[in-house]
Protein backbone atom coordinates (compact mmCIF):
# COMPACT_ATOMS: atom_id res chain seq x y z
CA UNK A 1 0.00 0.00 0.00
CA UNK A 2 0.89 3.62 -0.59
CA UNK A 3 -1.54 5.99 0.80
CA UNK A 4 -4.70 4.80 -0.54
CA UNK A 5 -3.62 3.35 -3.56
CA UNK A 6 -2.38 -0.56 -3.77
CA UNK A 7 0.72 -1.11 -5.74
CA UNK A 8 1.35 -4.00 -7.65
CA UNK A 9 4.61 -5.37 -9.72
CA UNK A 10 4.25 -7.94 -12.83
CA UNK A 11 6.14 -7.56 -15.81
CA UNK A 12 4.08 -6.00 -18.76
CA UNK A 13 4.32 -9.13 -21.28
CA UNK A 14 2.53 -11.01 -18.82
CA UNK A 15 -1.03 -11.99 -19.61
CA UNK A 16 -1.53 -9.93 -16.17
CA UNK A 17 0.35 -7.00 -17.72
CA UNK A 18 -1.34 -6.93 -21.01
CA UNK A 19 -4.89 -7.10 -19.23
CA UNK A 20 -3.79 -4.50 -17.01
CA UNK A 21 -2.81 -1.92 -19.78
CA UNK A 22 -5.80 -2.60 -22.15
CA UNK A 23 -8.43 -2.92 -19.40
CA UNK A 24 -7.46 -0.49 -17.29
CA UNK A 25 -9.68 -1.37 -14.76
CA UNK A 26 -8.57 -4.31 -11.63
CA UNK A 27 -10.48 -6.38 -8.93
CA UNK A 28 -8.47 -8.07 -6.25
CA UNK A 29 -10.34 -10.34 -3.87
CA UNK A 30 -8.88 -11.61 -0.84
CA UNK A 31 -10.32 -14.40 1.18
CA UNK A 32 -9.47 -15.60 4.90
CA UNK A 33 -8.45 -18.73 5.26
CA UNK A 34 -10.70 -19.64 8.59
CA UNK A 35 -13.78 -19.92 9.26
CA UNK A 36 -16.79 -17.59 8.78
CA UNK A 37 -14.63 -17.30 5.54
CA UNK A 38 -14.16 -13.69 5.38
CA UNK A 39 -12.90 -11.90 2.28
CA UNK A 40 -12.59 -8.32 1.41
CA UNK A 41 -12.85 -7.58 -2.87
CA UNK A 42 -10.93 -4.39 -3.95
CA UNK A 43 -12.16 -2.81 -7.36
CA UNK A 44 -10.34 0.27 -9.12
CA UNK A 45 -8.88 1.63 -12.02
CA UNK A 46 -5.03 1.09 -13.14
CA UNK A 47 -2.04 3.27 -13.29
CA UNK A 48 1.11 1.96 -15.20
CA UNK A 49 4.35 3.41 -15.21
CA UNK A 50 7.97 2.53 -17.08
CA UNK A 51 9.87 4.94 -15.12
CA UNK A 52 13.09 2.30 -14.07
CA UNK A 53 13.36 4.13 -10.66
CA UNK A 54 9.71 3.95 -9.71
CA UNK A 55 9.53 0.43 -10.53
CA UNK A 56 13.02 -0.59 -8.85
CA UNK A 57 11.72 1.07 -5.80
CA UNK A 58 8.72 -1.05 -5.64
CA UNK A 59 10.02 -4.38 -6.97
CA UNK A 60 12.92 -4.24 -4.34
CA UNK A 61 10.29 -2.90 -1.68
CA UNK A 62 7.88 -5.96 -2.70
CA UNK A 63 10.93 -8.40 -3.07
CA UNK A 64 11.78 -7.79 0.53
CA UNK A 65 8.84 -9.10 1.80
CA UNK A 66 9.51 -12.58 0.55
CA UNK A 67 13.40 -12.62 0.65
CA UNK A 68 14.25 -9.96 3.31
CA UNK A 69 15.79 -6.78 2.79
CA UNK A 70 19.08 -8.11 2.43
CA UNK A 71 18.42 -10.16 -0.12
CA UNK A 72 16.03 -7.84 -2.31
Amino acid sequence: MDGEDLVFVTPDDSAKGRNLRRVGRVALRVDGSDPPYTFVLIEGTTITTEDQEELLYWSTRSAARYVGEEKA
